[in-house]
Order: C-alpha cells, then sequence, then structure tokens
C-alpha cells in the first residue's frame, strides 16, 4: 500500500499559478522554500500512484523528470509534482520555458517570443518529427530519443505538444534544452488494446506509430543510446505491466541489430565474378590455382576446413546468451 504524507501547513495554495490548472489540480507554494508544485487529485484510474511509479523509473535510467511524491492535501490524496524551474534557477541563469506546441506553425498563431524579449525564439515547424528535432533543434536530440524510450517502455500516451518543455535562453532567443518531463497519469494502462498503443504525436511524416514501432524506430535510427538505455532497464525491479514490455523491447532491438549487421555483411560482399568460358577454363592459370569443384561428401581442402572453423565459430556465437536471456538473469540476480 503506497503512503501518503499530509502536506497541510506545508504548502499554500498559489493564487498567481492558474494556467493548466483543470480537474482539482491546484498550483501550491512551499511556505519556507517558495518552490511550486502542482497538486493532482487522485482518480478512480489510480494517476497519481503511476506518476509516481513512472517517476521512479524514469529516476533510475538517469532521465531528468519532475519530481513526483505522494501526498494528502486539504483531506485528498494525490500526487505533488514539483515544478523543474528550481533546478535552472539554483544555476542562475536567465531561462524561460516554452512548450512544444508552442513552435508549430498554426494559422492563429505569431512566431513565438521569449518573455521579456523582442527576439524570436525560432522559426515556425509544421509539426514535431524527429527529423525536424534533428534538423532543427539538435541539440536536444539525446534528451528526445531518452523521452520516447521512456514513452515506449511505460506506455505513456499523452505525450503532445503541451506535455513537454523546452527551456530557452531569454538573452539569445534560442533553444538550449529539454526540460525535466511530466505529466505520466496516462501511463502503465492495462485496459487498452496493443494495436491501438499509439504515441500522442505521430513523430514522422505520415504515419501514426505504436510504442513498439516508434521503439523499432529508434532502435535503428539511435542503437547505441537504445542499447544503454536497456542496459540501464535491465537492472530495475519493474512492476508487473512493465515488465513483459521491457521483455518485448530487447526481442524488437535483437532483431533491428541483426538485421542491421546483416545489411552491413552483405554490403561488404564482393561481388560475384563472371564465369570463365569453355576457352578460358582450359587455359592454365598460374597465378589462381583453380579450386576443386565441392562433391558429396565434401573434400577436405584448406578452403572447407576454413570454413568448418567459421561456421563452429557461428554456432558458439549463436550459443551466448541475448540481451533479453541477459536481462532476465540480472532480474533473477
Amino acid at each position: 500500500m503506497s503512503n501518503y504524507e499530509s502536506i497541510d501547513g506545508k504548502w499554500n495554495v498559489d493564487d498567481q499559478e492558474k494556467e493548466g490548472v483543470h480537474k482539482g489540480k491546484v498550483w501550491l507554494e512551499h511556505v519556507e522554500t517558495k518552490i511550486l508544485a502542482l497538486f493532482k487529485p487522485d482518480t478512480e484510474n489510480n494517476e497519481s500512484i503511476t506518476e509516481h511509479e513512472v517517476y521512479k523509473i524514469a529516476s533510475k535510467l538517469d532521465i531528468p523528470c519532475a519530481k513526483i511524491e505522494l501526498v494528502e492535501f486539504e483531506g485528498r490524496k494525490g500526487c505533488l509534482s514539483h515544478h523543474y524551474n528550481l533546478h535552472y534557477e539554483e544555476q542562475g541563469k536567465d531561462l524561460v520555458f516554452i512548450h512544444a506546441d508552442d513552435l508549430y506553425e498554426k494559422d492563429d498563431m505569431v512566431t513565438h517570443k521569449s518573455k521579456d524579449s523582442s527576439k524570436n525564439s525560432l522559426e515556425m515547424i509544421p509539426e514535431m518529427t524527429l527529423e525536424i528535432v534533428k534538423e532543427r533543434i539538435s541539440v536536444i536530440l539525446p534528451d528526445v530519443v531518452n523521452m520516447l524510450f521512456l514513452d515506449c517502455l511505460v506506455s505513456n500516451r499523452d505525450r503532445h505538444g503541451y506535455n513537454w518543455d523546452l527551456v530557452m535562453d531569454d538573452e539569445k532567443g534560442e533553444v538550449v534544452g529539454l526540460a525535466p518531463l511530466f505529466d505520466h497519469g496516462y501511463s502503465l494502462e492495462h485496459k487498452f488494446d496493443e494495436d491501438h498503443d499509439n504515441c500522442a504525436l505521430p513523430w514522422t511524416d505520415d504515419v501514426e506509430l505504436t510504442h513498439y514501432a516508434m521503439f523499432e524506430m529508434l532502435s535503428t535510427d539511435y542503437p547505441e543510446q537504445v542499447k544503454s538505455l536497456l542496459e540501464k532497464s535491465a537492472k530495475i525491479d519493474f512492476i508487473e505491466f512493465v515488465q513483459p514490455r521491457f521483455n518485448k523491447m530487447c526481442e524488437i532491438f535483437e532483431r533491428v541489430i541483426k538485421i542491421d549487421e546483416q545489411d552491413k555483411s552483405d554490403e561488404h560482399t564482393e561481388p560475384s565474378k563472371p564465369e570463365k568460358s569453355s576457352t578460358e577454363r582450359s587455359e592454365k592459370d598460374e597465378s589462381v590455382p583453380e579450386k576443386p569443384i565441392p562433391l558429396s561428401p565434401k573434400p577436405l581442402t584448406n578452403q572447407s576446413v576454413a570454413d568448418e572453423q567459421q561456421k563452429a565459430k557461428s554456432e558458439r556465437q549463436k550459443s551466448k546468451p541475448t540481451l533479453k536471456e541477459r536481462t532476465e538473469m540480472a532480474n533473477k540476480s
């Protein structure tokens, strides 16, 4: 059973923070430190517990995420989502935060301008795709890959343009990072068809991706980063819902890597030489001795011995535990 700590008397309602407050949510200010946090009352789907579980997973993966606490405020149980601005204020930087959705091209929106600055923050973009991130705001690409990996792992279906923020240098008017992640209440959900486990944003030009399809794309384009995240994930004692998803992601990654290795092998395979005519075959070639024609059983030439050695090496490679098997052993240990 989850423990909810009473915060009455420690936090007060902050009347100046009204944006985005609905469904009983309320911004609170700590009495002593003056930091802000959003109180979210619990729902019938236990979203506060979900938020807390995803926060713990993100922390173990070293993915920056808003701190989540299970609390009771004025007789209501829920979670407290700390505002991430404190982290940046402590660094003494003049930064502002904008929703990713504020960068989209819209008929009723002009180019976003950062607070207290006349400089344009960024050229507007038609939609948020990984290709757009890579081309125009590459500084956040590794963090976006981390974010999407986490979403795939916990099946977060609510990562729309207002549920992740960009950090901007107010003086330079440019994006400098991705804010810590927040709002994971629509994750870890059992009541949906796996075929409809879609990302909230398409992330590609013309295809709506399921989380597994998204993960396959990440594994193909960013294999080293994904491998590192999987290795970290293997050390986590996941709750019941996440473990089978992690196992499936390991299988997808193994398959993608095998295909990639096969493609690279094919690229380095020398093209076959055209067959010699009967006249050319009859002429003696001193420089390249003619190989014996394979028979059944195959004669033990130096070449065939080498082939057998290579085959044995391949069999030994196959006998090594896969990433999935290694992760299962790591979880048991």
